[in-house]
């Protein structure tokens, strides 16, 4: 939703700062447009794996340390 919303606010300022835009020059946006969202969902993506991963650690090291202190 927010890559939405940067999405939407990005192609205002385009459209603002650029004042009358070509076709070729709206299209050529668009695509930049398009893959920055692409970028940015990758992002996304790649943060949600992280803080599972780092979830999935910090469980680990819980277990380890619920072990060594059952060992002692």
């Amino acid at each position: 939703m927010k890559t939405r919303i940067t999405l939407a606010a990005a192609v205002v300022a385009l459209l603002s700062l650029s004042g009358c835009a070509t076709p070729a020059q709206i299209e050529q946006q668009n695509a930049q447009l398009a893959a920055i969202n692409v970028t940015l969902t990758q992002i996304q993506e790649n943060q949600l794996k992280s803080q599972e991963y780092q979830k999935a650690q910090l469980t680990f090291q819980q277990q380890q340390l619920n072990h060594q202190l059952q060992q002692k």
